[in-house]
């Protein structure tokens, strides 16, 4: 299934709140880096909300890695929500779970910038 990104309305200007559902895979790459990366060169934080994403492979694992480090430089922070129990198995397995910053859900994830 194609990867559809959508911006939901956030509690904060400075942070975006992105929906993604699909998959999230190699045919996906270009069209997640030119939507996603350009909020974080701009100054924002990124919470990326898992909730519809079907599939995850390692291509899409590496970009998210790689999304993350380019925040970091910028002090900003990417933080994921609502990961299915098929996507944490994929983080389990080529250990970038310590890399990653997951929350249960939206709100969780939000409420690290109160």
């Amino acid at each position: 299934m194609a990867l559809e990104i959508t911006e939901k309305s956030s509690h904060r200007v400075d942070v975006k709140l992105i929906h993604l559902s699909g998959d999230l895979d190699t045919c996906a790459i270009e069209d997640f880096a030119d939507k996603i990366y350009p909020l974080v060169q701009r100054g924002n934080s990124v919470i990326l909300d898992f909730e519809d994403l079907d599939y995850l492979n390692s291509t899409g694992c590496a970009m998210i890695l790689h999304l993350t480090k380019s925040a970091e430089k910028l002090g900003k922070s990417v933080f994921l929500c609502n990961v299915n129990e098929r996507i944490e198995e994929i983080f389990a397995v080529i250990d970038v779970r310590k890399y990653l910053s997951v929350y249960e859900d939206v709100k969780e994830a939000q409420g690290v910038f109160e």
